[in-house]
C-alpha cells in the first residue's frame, strides 16, 4: 500500500485538493461567494477600451452567444483555472516528491495553491489567471533546464505563447505588470544563466535580443496611461451589466475611476497605521516564506539543486512588494510573492533521491531543540492558520484546515444552509 501510494503521490494530492476544493466549487454555483470580486469581473468594453474589461466581455458574449446564466459561467471560468493550476502545480512538484516534510508542507501552506479555500475572498480573484502564466511558464523553464526541450523550441513559446498571453493578461488585471519582472527573470535564466548584472557587457549579448519582446507586454500600459478611465464611461458600462445581473456593486467598477495617487494614500494609511495588520502579516509572511527558503538553501548546500543567478528572486519579488502600498489586499501579495519565490526555485533541476532528513541525527542538543520547536511551528501553521486575503482586522491565528475540517463537519451533520445564507449573497 504504502508502495503504490508513494508511486502515485502526484494522483494522491490531487484527488485530496480537489475534494477540499469541491465544496467551494459547488457552492460558487449557487451563491455570490465574493461580491466584490464577482462585480468586477464584470468590466467590459461596452463603452469604450479601457483596463480590466476582458473577462467581464468573455463572459457577456459567452453569455449573448448559450444563454446560460451569468454566475455559472462566471464560475465555470474559475473553476477550469483553478483545477488547471492545481494541475500543473502538482506537476511541479513532482521533482521535489521523495522529500515528504517540505512536499506536503508546500501542498498545504495556505499561502500558495490553497490560498483561496481558506479564504474564500481570496478566490474568483483576476490573479489567478496570472498565477496560470506563472506556472506554465515555469513548467517550460523547467522542461529546459531538464535537458527536455531546446533552446530553439522556448524561444517560439516565449514568443508566440508566452508575451502574448502576459499582453492578454494584462488587459484583465493591472497587477499582471507587477509579474512582468518574475517572467523576464526566468527567461533570462535561460539565455544568459551566468548573467552578472554588474557586467555591463552582459547586457549587450546577442542572446538577450529575444528578451526584448518583453517591451510589447508594455503596450497596454501606456495605452491606459494615456487613456485613463472616465466617471461617466463607468456609469454606462456599470448600467448596463446590472440588466445581466442586479446583485452587481458600483463600488468596485467605480473604484478604476480613483487616481493611483489618492488610492496608494488612502490604502496607506489604511493599513500601515494598523499595529493588528502590521503584526499579523509579518506573522504570516515569516510562515510563509522563510520555511521554503530554508529547505531549498538546503538542497543548494546539498548539490541538490543548482540555482542560477540566486539574486534574481528578490529582483522579481520587488515590484510585487509595491502593491502592499497599493491595495489593501495584503494576503492576496503574500500569495503571488510566495508563489514567485518558490516557483524560481522549482524551474531547477533537482537531483533525484535527496532528502531534506529535518530529524536526521545530530549529537547537538541545541540543534536539535531548534529543529523541534520549528517542526512543531511549521505544523501548527499547516493545520490551524490561514493568510487571509484582505484587510486590518483579521487575526492569523483563526482558520486554516481545522476550521474548513470543522466546516465540512457542519456540511454534512448541521444547519450549514443558514450559515451560507448569512455568509453570502444568494443569487
Amino acid at each position: 500500500m504504502i508502495k503504490f501510494f508513494n508511486k502515485h503521490i502526484s494522483i494522491f494530492s490531487f484527488t485530496i485538493i480537489l475534494i477540499f476544493f469541491s465544496p467551494l466549487f459547488y457552492y460558487s454555483y449557487e451563491y455570490i461567494l465574493n461580491i466584490w470580486a464577482y462585480s468586477d469581473a464584470f468590466v467590459n468594453y461596452s463603452h469604450g477600451f479601457i483596463r480590466r474589461g476582458l473577462l467581464g466581455e468573455i463572459i457577456i458574449n459567452i453569455h449573448k452567444f448559450t444563454n446560460l446564466q451569468i454566475l455559472h459561467i462566471h464560475s465555470s471560468i474559475f473553476l477550469f483555472i483553478t483545477i488547471l493550476n492545481i494541475i500543473l502545480y502538482i506537476n511541479l512538484l513532482k521533482k521535489i516528491s521523495n522529500d515528504r516534510l517540505v512536499y506536503f508542507f508546500l501542498i498545504f501552506n495556505p499561502a500558495i495553491i490553497l490560498f483561496p479555500l481558506y479564504d474564500t475572498g481570496g478566490y474568483l480573484r483576476k490573479e489567478l489567471f496570472a498565477i496560470t502564466s506563472m506556472l506554465l511558464h515555469t513548467t517550460a523553464c523547467s522542461k529546459f533546464h531538464n535537458n527536455e526541450i531546446s533552446l530553439n523550441y522556448y524561444t517560439k513559446f516565449l514568443l508566440f505563447f508566452k508575451i502574448p498571453l502576459i499582453t492578454i493578461l494584462t488587459l484583465n488585471h493591472g497587477i499582471q505588470f507587477f509579474l512582468i519582472p518574475f517572467h523576464f527573470f526566468l527567461s533570462l535564466n535561460i539565455y544568459n544563466s551566468k548573467f552578472n548584472i554588474l557586467k555591463i557587457k552582459d547586457y549587450f549579448r546577442k542572446e538577450n535580443l529575444y528578451l526584448s519582446a518583453y517591451l510589447l507586454t508594455l503596450i497596454p500600459l501606456f495605452y491606459f496611461i494615456l487613456n485613463p478611465v472616465e466617471l461617466n464611461q463607468l456609469k454606462l458600462i456599470y448600467n448596463n451589466v446590472v440588466n445581466y445581473d442586479k446583485n452587481i456593486l458600483w463600488s468596485p467598477i467605480y473604484f478604476l475611476s480613483v487616481p493611483l495617487k489618492i488610492a496608494i494614500v488612502a490604502e496607506t494609511k489604511n493599513m500601515f497605521q494598523s499595529l493588528n495588520a502590521i503584526k499579523t502579516y509579518f506573522v504570516i509572511i515569516c510562515f510563509s516564506i522563510l520555511p521554503i527558503f530554508l529547505f531549498f538553501n538546503f538542497y543548494i548546500k546539498k548539490n541538490s539543486i543548482e540555482v542560477k543567478n540566486y539574486y534574481f528572486i528578490f529582483l522579481a519579488i520587488l515590484p510585487i512588494c509595491l502593491m502592499f502600498f497599493i491595495g489593501r489586499d495584503w494576503g492576496r501579495w503574500i500569495n503571488l510573492i510566495t508563489f514567485t519565490i518558490l516557483l524560481f526555485f522549482l524551474q531547477f533541476k533537482v537531483k533525484k533521491n535527496f532528502s531534506f532528513r529535518f530529524f536526521r541525527k545530530n549529537k547537538n542538543i541545541y540543534y536539535l531543540f531548534f529543529k523541534t520547536i520549528l517542526f512543531i511551528c511549521l505544523v501548527y501553521y499547516l493545520i490551524f492558520m490561514m493568510v487571509p486575503h484582505c484587510c486590518n482586522n483579521t487575526n492569523y491565528h483563526m482558520g486554516g484546515l481545522f476550521e474548513n475540517l470543522k466546516m465540512a463537519y457542519q456540511m454534512f451533520f448541521g444547519d450549514f444552509e443558514n450559515h451560507l445564507d448569512n455568509t453570502f449573497r444568494k443569487n
